[in-house]
């Protein structure tokens, strides 16, 4: 109950200031975008904050990931009560971020 309160207060507060933060700085990033492309993602990170060349930051990124290729994300199985107070707690959250359509 404490994880499912904070985080909706978190997120509506950040939410509540997000407009006052010039779009070309900040940028939302799914985290099934950063895992399934890091480069990619990194590179369009980079070029909607204008951060310049990307390609010196990712000289040793490949190095940096091949030992990270087989990890597995931890699995929580939540109960359905759980499921729903989250979905129902958070829903501003689904909605903002594009997961309001997603199962899990």
């Amino acid at each position: 109950a404490y994880v499912v309160d904070c985080g909706k207060r978190m997120y509506r507060s950040y939410l509540s200031y997000r407009h006052a933060v010039p779009e070309q700085q900040i940028i939302d990033v799914r985290y099934d975008q950063l895992t399934n492309d890091p480069i990619g993602t990194l590179r369009q990170i980079y070029d909607h904050l204008s951060l310049g060349d990307i390609t010196p930051a990712l000289d040793s990124f490949p190095e940096y990931l091949a030992p990270r290729k087989s990890y597995v994300t931890n699995r929580h199985e939540l109960s359905r009560y759980w499921q729903d107070q989250i979905r129902s707690e958070w829903s501003e959250y689904f909605e903002t971020f594009g997961y309001a359509d997603e199962a899990e």
